[in-house]
């Protein structure tokens, strides 16, 4: 959510950037979840990097968290029917991608994005 947040603040700081707003979503809350010590992933960790393998070499687990981001209703993009509207959500996904993370530095991979399962558009109706 920081990192979206931040976006919107950088957008919102610059007027040519402003048409980014469209492509961000809205925020509504965030909740970042960190793995307790005395839970099974925890054990799993501990049990983990305190193992030797049969080479000698030892592995460092890395701890998982969890981040829940609930935003407004976003659409995924399989549920656009015009080839103009996706290429149209392709094109402002770079441009996006361009304005703000790059040239504001938050740099956030571009693949991320383009994942089919990952890629959401808002309502027609309201940004596109």
């Amino acid at each position: 959510m920081d990192l979206i947040q931040g976006a919107r603040q950088c957008a919102e700081s610059d007027e040519k950037h402003a048409w980014v707003l469209n492509h961000l979503p809205n925020m509504i809350a965030s909740k970042d979840v960190v793995i307790a010590e005395d839970s099974a992933q925890a054990r799993m960790r501990d049990f983990v990097n305190s193992a030797e393998y049969v080479d000698g070499k030892t592995y460092h687990y890395e701890d998982r968290c969890l981040h829940i981001c609930v935003s407004e209703e976003l659409h995924a993009i399989t549920r656009l029917t015009s080839a103009r509207k996706i290429a149209q959500v392709f094109l402002d996904i770079l441009q996006s991608e361009f304005h703000v993370y790059i040239t504001h530095s938050f740099p956030m991979p571009i693949s991320l994005q383009l994942i089919n399962g990952c890629m959401m558009s808002r309502d027609s109706s309201t940004a596109i």
